[in-house]
């Protein structure tokens, strides 16, 4: 990625490295890059971009993700709990 190759599936195995390891400010720069340069991607992608970039106070952005998310993904309850922590 720092020597300019670019692609969906890197920048989503980069995102999910931190996430699931809890970097969340770092998982937010990867899941950042990934939306750059596509909006098609799993919903469980914006779900992990919304809390990553809440982690950073990027609360406003976070919202707009969730909201996509929350079109996504239908029944998924995560979306309203996300509302109720706001």
């Amino acid at each position: 990625a720092e020597k300019g190759y670019k692609s969906a599936d890197m920048f989503q195995k980069l995102g999910n490295a931190y996430y699931f390891n809890g970097e969340l400010e770092k998982a937010a720069q990867w899941y950042g890059e990934l939306f750059a340069i596509t909006s098609e991607v799993e919903p469980a992608y914006y779900y992990r971009y919304a809390q990553s970039l809440r982690s950073v106070d990027e609360n406003d952005k976070a919202d707009q993700i969730m909201e996509k998310f929350d079109k996504m993904s239908g029944n998924d309850s995560r979306g309203e709990l996300f509302a109720k922590n706001e």
